[in-house]
């Protein structure tokens, strides 16, 4: 079976979702309107390995403008889901414009998950 990773943007309005065939390396920024900050609302990540999948991962965050190309923005790793081996969450306590997904390795299923609470 091909590895393959799910990746949903989830808000009180609905579920936007994609599939991609993951690489080692930065995936592809999921970009996040900083005045949802202003107005106290959350950003919860979420990611789920399915069994008997394997991973080393990273999620990583950017203030760096969004017409930016994503390989000259400046990554830094979340604070707290970084160097992951197993299913993880956190959140975003501070403004970012964009997070995504690093790999170091990865086979099997994975389902990250960016919910914008309203």
């Amino acid at each position: 079976m091909a590895s393959k990773v799910q990746i949903f943007v989830t808000t009180a309005t609905g579920r936007q979702g994609e599939v991609v065939s993951p690489a080692t390396g930065g995936q592809a920024a999921i970009p996040i309107n900083i005045n949802r900050f202003i107005s106290g609302a959350g950003v919860g990540l979420l990611v789920n390995l399915a069994e008997g999948s394997s991973a080393d991962y990273d999620i990583e965050v950017t203030g760096s403008p969004l017409e930016t190309p994503d390989a000259d923005k400046a990554w830094n790793k979340h604070d707290v889901i970084k160097n992951k081996k197993t299913s993880s969450n956190g959140n975003l306590a501070y403004p970012v414009t964009a997070v995504r997904l690093f790999f170091r390795s990865f086979a099997g299923t994975l389902t990250f998950a960016v919910v914008l609470a309203d």
